[in-house]
């Protein structure tokens, strides 16, 4: 199925709600271990971290509609003097434009070339387990296991 898409880096203060329509659906959808966790993004944190180019958003867009988004947070790494890298905190598109569509694929290459554009040269993908192999479809390989467990009140 042929969907015209567009692509393009937002700032993702601009389209806060845009955003927040799609993270309770992503949080709905994807997060397994809910317990103690309500969706309440940290939108002074995100401020913080944008003001120092810290994060970059990429969405896309279906006639001007927010369908999907991947974002990453970029630093320097502490293991590797020099190496500036990124960590992709979320990676969401919504259901009806997944399968059959390319779009989801197409987002991760489509940001992977804006990140070598900024000098990253390693991406770390932290993706939900059942997303897990569509990202190594995309030539992605396990390195890491995150496990969590909720130890609050």
């Amino acid at each position: 199925m042929a969907i015209d898409a567009t692509f393009q880096v937002e700032n993702m203060l601009d389209i806060v709600d845009e955003l927040e329509q799609l993270f309770s659906r992503h949080h709905e959808e994807a997060v397994t271990d809910k317990h103690g966790l309500k969706e309440n993004p940290d939108w002074d944190q995100i401020q913080l971290l944008n003001s120092i180019g810290m994060v970059h958003c990429l969405t896309v867009r279906v006639n001007k509609k927010l369908v999907g988004y991947i974002v990453d947070i970029v630093t320097k790494s502490w293991h590797y003097k020099g190496l500036t890298i990124s960590d992709t905190e979320l990676l969401y598109v919504l259901p009806e434009y997944r399968k059959g569509t390319g779009i989801a694929k197409e987002l991760v290459r489509k940001s992977e070339d804006c990140l070598r554009k900024l000098g990253i040269k390693k991406r770390y993908c932290t993706v939900k387990l059942k997303v897990a192999p569509f990202i190594e479809h995309l030539g992605y390989m396990p390195v890491e296991q995150r496990l969590s467990k909720w130890i609050g009140d």
